[in-house]
Parts: C-alpha cells; sequence; structure tokens
C-alpha cells in the first residue's frame, strides 16, 4: 500500500458543487453533510458567511496527476477528471465509508431503536398465529381452552400462567396488536415488517471497491478517454488509483484486485442490473402535514412509552 501524508483541508462548498451531481451518477454520494452544505452555501444571503466542508487529505491532487499520466497520454490537466478523481480518492479513502456509516447509526440510534421494536412485535404476532389452537366463536370472545405462558430466566426461576379463556391473547389481540402494528392484518404482512432477507457478501472493501470501479470505468467511457471494455491501462490505472486510496492492504487484496481481476470485475459489473454505486442521500421538502404526523415505528413506540401523551396519525 502506497504511504501517503494525510492533512486536513477545508474547502469551500461553491468549489465543490461542480462535482456533486458527478458524484451522484457515478460512485454514490452517502454523504449528506456534504449536500446540506451545498444547499445552505445556495441560500445564503449573507456575502461574507462562509460555508466550508472539511476533507481529510490522504491522497494529493499531484499523485492522482501522476497516475494520469503515467496510463494515459492525453487527458487534460484542466479538466474536470483529476479534480474528480482527487475527491473521489479522499472521500472514499479506506475505511471512510465505514466510519460514516457508523456515524449514520449513532444519528439514527433512536430510529432504529423504534424500528426494532415494532419488528420485535411483529415477529410475536406471527408467533402467536402459529400457537393459536382455538377459533373465535360468535361473539367475538375466546373459548373457555387456553395453552398456558410460561416464562422462564436465566437464573432458572420461572413462571407458569394457565391462561384462562386465552386472556393473554386477548391482550395482545385487542391492544398490543392494534396500536402499534394498525398495518398488519395477517401473518404475511407481519413477515414484511420482521423477515430479513439475508444476503451472501464477500470482505467489506470488495462492496466498496466495485463501487469505485464501475464509476471510474463507466466515467472515462462517457467522457471517451478509453474505447472497449476493460482495456489495459485502465485497468493497471484502477489498481495503481486502489493502491493510493489504501485498499490494497495484504496479499489477498492485490491479488484479488489485480488488473487480471479487475478486467473481470468490469466485465461481470456491466451486466448487473443493479447499479454496484454507493446509495444516495435524499432529500425532500416535507408539508406542515407531515411534519405533524409520525411514523408507524414513532406510533407503537409512544403508546407503548408515553401512553398518556395525544396519539397521532401514523404516516401511511
Amino acid at each position: 500500500m502506497s504511504e501517503n501524508t494525510v492533512t486536513v483541508r477545508s474547502i469551500d462548498v461553491r468549489e465543490l458543487k461542480p462535482y456533486i451531481s458527478l458524484l451522484q451518477n457515478y460512485i454514490g454520494l452517502p454523504f449528506p453533510q456534504l449536500e446540506l452544505e451545498c444547499m445552505a452555501a445556495e441560500r445564503e444571503t449573507n456575502p461574507e458567511a462562509k460555508h466550508e466542508f472539511r476533507i481529510i487529505e490522504s491522497v494529493t491532487y499531484e499523485k492522482i496527476c501522476k497516475l494520469l499520466n503515467k496510463h494515459f497520454d492525453h487527458i487534460d490537466a484542466k479538466s474536470s477528471i483529476p479534480s474528480f478523481l482527487w475527491l473521489v480518492a479522499n472521500l472514499y479513502y479506506y475505511g471512510n465509508i465505514e466510519e460514516q456509516e457508523q456515524l449514520d447509526i449513532e444519528f439514527t440510534l433512536d430510529q432504529r431503536e423504534e424500528l426494532q421494536i415494532r419488528e420485535e412485535i411483529a415477529q410475536l404476532f406471527t408467533f402467536i398465529q402459529q400457537r393459536k389452537s382455538i377459533q373465535l366463536i360468535g361473539d367475538g370472545q375466546y373459548g373457555l381452552e387456553g395453552r398456558p405462558i410460561e416464562f422462564g430466566s436465566e437464573d432458572k426461576s420461572s413462571l407458569r400462567i394457565h391462561n384462562t379463556s386465552c386472556w393473554f391473547e386477548a391482550l395482545l389481540e385487542n391492544y398490543l396488536f392494534p396500536n402499534c402494528l394498525p398495518d398488519v392484518a395477517s401473518d404475511e404482512d407481519a413477515q414484511r415488517i420482521w423477515k430479513k432477507k439475508r444476503k451472501k457478501v464477500g470482505r467489506k472493501s470488495r462492496t466498496n471497491t466495485n463501487a469505485i470501479i464501475h464509476g471510474v470505468d463507466s466515467l472515462f467511457h462517457d467522457a471517451g478517454l478509453v474505447r472497449g471494455v476493460a482495456p489495459t491501462n485502465l485497468c493497471e490505472f484502477l489498481f495503481d488509483y486502489l493502491d493510493t486510496m489504501g485498499y490494497l492492504n495484504d496479499p489477498t487484496d492485490r491479488l484479488s484486485l489485480a488488473p487480471s481481476t479487475i478486467k473481470t470485475y468490469i466485465h461481470n459489473l456491466r451486466k448487473e442490473t443493479a447499479s454496484p454505486q454507493f446509495g444516495n442521500a435524499v432529500f425532500k421538502k416535507a408539508s406542515i402535514e407531515e411534519l405533524s404526523r409520525t411514523t408507524p415505528e414513532e406510533a407503537a413506540y409512544f403508546w407503548l412509552f408515553y401512553p398518556k401523551q395525544e396519539k397521532k396519525e401514523p404516516v401511511e
């Protein structure tokens, strides 16, 4: 891995604005604070106000130009390509995406907790549907026979209740589920909330490098800098570029991201229907009505922990 001198630069967002759409189109931009700073600068009325974005520079602009000159002989240094590659190299430097994801998790911790609570209640809904062994009688009341409920703990203490007339199921179905799962009418609805599709994934860095490889490949072709699919100079440039960005940390990385392997990646990524790029932060204007309403997860949370507060209607 190449050794780089790390410095911190605060850049006027007006200098970065021209590259926002390029990042969104080719790489993906999971850095909402950058977009928000650009939006704030656009609405700024004070001419003396500064809007800056802090970038940890691990790869210098000179290093990017050196790599381009090594593999290409017709890229204008005055074009947007070197600056774009410099920005990508430092925004998506090895470990930065994981750090950003951790910040997002911390920022949305409350929302994640509310979501997890509703997922657990949906799991309970599924369990109850599978557990029920009696049918509701005509007047809507449960029959006299109920299956006992047992509670246990790690210290081996336990409690067994008879569950007369299935009062436990009645409590859940008449109070908990209607208030916390108003949009759930069947086990299929519940499973859509809690059942996750598990995906097989490789090393985390492969997800990142796929986005960078595909993005740079697409940009270079659209700009007319390369022709054909995965030419040798492009693959060799990407190998050096990823090395400079800190992604080639060990022999396994250098083998799995060798120029010949990158050539295969480019071919395969072009065949995939879903783009490998990072997700873009999405912003939209919210109406007063939307701001005054709450999500199903928030509604469930407030019903459980703050029952005396005024109930808000969940967003559909």
